[in-house]
């Protein structure tokens, strides 16, 4: 049960992080070279966020597998 929750919580973080990169992508800045430096920082960020959350979910999915395995084996 605390995987499924874990696991939630992890998609609903994954949908903000996405959330604050659009919302960041449509901001206004005064030059090209702010904005340039800006959406670099942001898709670093995303990236950073997508692949921390990637690595979360496959061990969240590996342990409700295991679970699940250890459970129906008994």
């Amino acid at each position: 049960m605390v995987c499924l929750i874990g696991l939630v919580l992890n998609i609903l973080v994954f949908l903000q992080n996405y959330r604050n990169f659009s919302d960041r992508r449509k901001q206004e800045y005064e030059d090209e070279a702010t904005r340039a430096e800006a959406m670099k920082s942001n898709r670093h960020d995303f990236m950073f966020s997508t692949f921390i959350n990637l690595v979360i979910l496959v061990i969240f999915v590996f342990l409700i597998v295991k679970f699940t395995i250890s459970f129906l084996s008994f």
